[in-house]
């Protein structure tokens, strides 16, 4: 089935384009290759019905395609459908990182000694200062061979992309289990890695022509990096080693509505809920980055844009996100409103969700001062809207990390396989989905994965290029 394209106000925002996707059905018998119009009577083969499946046929003016017109995912870097090939360089990737790893160190003696002497220096020489004995240094060598001179130009520089996204990831993995105790007690926020990070790094090594300031920035982009862009393939927080969990404001009480028909929420659900809408600010970007880095970084790419929520009326051209979507048009929190009225079995109309939606941006209320969520919303601008345009505070953000007497419950969708932990009534919170959440034992579920064991595994060693 083909989605209606219009229907996701955000998907339009964060592409910055009205995407026109139309499809055809036709049905694929998978023995023969017979493709046929899913009206045709008759088909074409006479292979049987156990070898045809549906498929469809997409029609779009664009270049690329980046988003899914069934499942609605966006690919904002990438063609969401592409050949099925390995390529030629994430294989060999794979491999000499594998092997990097088990290479030796080899120390290099660099012996240095002092050829001056007191009787030919002339009047302006510089003192002779004593000369330590050699120092050792190691390192490791790989020696990578292509048959093609572009192949291995292009490679250097993959290797080094993908290697260093693991050692930074693998890096975090090890400053959370070292102070995993201190994060649950102290309740650390996001930025409270980075002190840590930075400590670390500086003691292995791994940037040893930065300074100070330049180092804690590039460790508050990996942090960030992680924080805005979870739930992407391959980042901690999919693979369950470690989640972001809104702070509860000491004086939150769940609004009356919520806690009546047709919603009939208890006070966690509600907090659950609040958390799982506000989570789009974070999700989508809307965030208020520290000094010394930005959201359009090259570091961030594709999605290195700075994006704003407002109540209502979004702009496509300024990023600016609507909380609540325009007629005719619908979101991921209108559509997860209303998909969690359908599991608590409630009959909730289109212009009720929205009251919901409408009534919680009130009850936070970002331009207030006085309001409970003081301190959690930043305004930024107003840009050519009337309305102004509104980021959330990373401070607001705690890490979530096992306790060794009080571990995170992580669930798992049936269908899109999304991991997240929070939960209310078992409704998925990725778009349009139909799955439902289950409790699950993240390190049982993917212990098989690559690269869950690189990043718990892997020896913190600067990148080979």
């Amino acid at each position: 089935m083909i989605l209606s394209e219009n229907e996701n106000e955000d998907d339009s925002i964060e592409l910055n384009s009205e995407l026109d996707i139309k499809g055809v059905d036709y049905t694929l018998c998978t023995k023969c290759g017979a493709l046929d119009k899913a009206s045709r009577v008759k088909p074409s083969c006479t292979c049987g019905e156990k070898y045809r499946i549906p498929v469809i046929e997409i029609a779009y003016k664009g270049e690329t395609l980046h988003k899914c017109p069934v499942c609605t995912r966006l690919s904002p870097g990438n063609a969401v459908v592409g050949r099925f090939l390995m390529g030629k360089d994430a294989i060999p990737s794979v491999l000499a990182t594998a092997i990097y790893q088990q290479l030796p160190d080899i120390e290099i003696h660099t012996e240095e000694t002092n050829q001056s002497s007191k009787n030919d220096d002339p009047p302006w020489a510089q003192t002779p200062v004593p000369i330590a004995s050699a120092s050792p240094e190691s390192k490791r060598n790989l020696l990578i061979f292509s048959d093609s001179r572009q192949d291995a130009a292009f490679f250097a520089p993959y290797l080094t992309q993908t290697y260093s996204k693991i050692l930074r990831r693998a890096l975090i993995i090890e400053v959370i289990e070292e102070n995993r105790g201190d994060i649950f007690r102290n309740e650390w926020r996001v930025t409270d890695l980075i002190p840590p990070l930075l400590e670390k790094t500086n003691k292995l090594g791994i940037f040893p022509n930065k300074t100070r300031q330049e180092l804690q920035n590039e460790l508050a982009r990996w942090v960030f990096y992680e924080f805005s862009f979870a739930g992407a393939a391959g980042s901690l927080e999919s693979l369950g080693l470690c989640g972001f969990t809104l702070v509860r404001p000491d004086a939150f009480s769940a609004p009356p509505p919520l806690l009546r028909e047709p919603w009939n929420l208890n006070e966690e659900e509600t907090w659950a809920l609040f958390q799982i809408l506000l989570d789009s600010f974070r999700k989508d970007g809307a965030l208020h980055f520290p000094n010394g880095i930005s959201p359009e970084d090259d570091f961030f790419q594709p999605r290195n844009y700075q994006f704003y929520f407002t109540q209502r009326n979004g702009n496509r051209d300024e990023h600016i996100l609507a909380w609540t979507p325009q007629s005719g048009y619908s979101n991921r929190r209108l559509d997860y409103l209303k998909r969690l009225a359908t599991a608590t079995g409630a009959s909730v109309s289109d212009d009720e969700c929205r009251a919901v939606l409408d009534g919680m941006w009130r009850y936070c209320k970002p331009e207030d001062n006085y309001s409970i969520f003081n301190g959690y919303f930043s305004q930024e601008r107003s840009g050519r809207q009337q309305e102004p345009a509104y980021l959330m505070e990373p401070r607001k953000w705690r890490i979530c990390s096992d306790d060794d007497g009080e571990p995170i419950q992580w669930y798992y969708c049936t269908r899109c396989h999304t991991l997240t932990h929070i939960n209310v009534k078992n409704v998925c919170p990725t778009y349009r989905c139909e799955g439902t959440l289950r409790p699950v034992d993240p390190e049982k579920l993917f212990a098989s994965d690559h690269y869950l064991r690189l990043y718990k595994e892997m020896e913190p060693v600067p990148p080979p290029c």
